[in-house]
């Protein structure tokens, strides 16, 4: 304990100016997330869906602790970040069934990851992308989709926070982008 006191009393004060381009960093972060990732995920979901997809406060969604299918993507390089999107297997597998034009009783875990994971890679490009035209440049490393129990989703700990909550039908999907320097 007595040497970690003694690193941080010794780590050098960041100046004020480098605390403003941090904190005008974080700030080009934050507008970079928000609204482009949203619209990139209703025109991703909307592309799927004929209608019925509705924006939601992000507080009243409530998934408890059931399976869900889980698909990440992350970014890593200038801005380092984590974008995640939860559904029910049931929404899951009705979503990927009308996108593909399949019965939902053809539709097996693996295609679902499949379609989910172009869904997660779609709104990652777009934050990129994004990121880029700000001059942060990021590196998109390849997304994961998952099926399990999850516990009730935590919050960021580092950087900005994007919750982004809709609703399809009654069954809720839940988007949550952290990206920090």
């Amino acid at each position: 304990a007595g040497k970690r006191e003694l690193e941080e009393k010794m780590a050098p004060v960041p100046s004020e100016d480098e605390t403003l381009a941090q904190m005008r960093k974080e700030q080009l972060l934050a507008v970079a997330i928000a609204e482009p990732a949203s619209k990139a995920l209703v025109n991703a979901f909307m592309s799927m869906l004929s209608d019925g997809l509705e924006s939601v406060d992000p507080a009243s969604v409530e998934f408890g602790e059931h399976e869900q299918v889980l698909g990440t993507a992350k970014l890593s390089g200038a801005a380092n970040g984590v974008l995640s999107v939860r559904l029910k297997p049931e929404l899951a597998r009705e979503l990927t069934g009308q996108a593909l034009g399949l019965n939902q009783e053809d539709v097996g875990p693996d295609v679902i990851k499949e379609l989910i994971g172009q869904v997660v890679n779609i709104v990652a490009d777009t934050m990129n992308s994004n990121f880029a035209s700000a001059g942060l440049n990021c590196k998109l490393e390849t997304g994961e989709v998952t099926q399990g129990k999850r516990t009730p989703r935590g919050g960021a700990t580092k950087g900005a926070f994007e919750p982004l909550a809709f609703q399809y039908q009654g069954h809720p999907i839940w988007f949550d982008i952290v990206v920090g320097s």
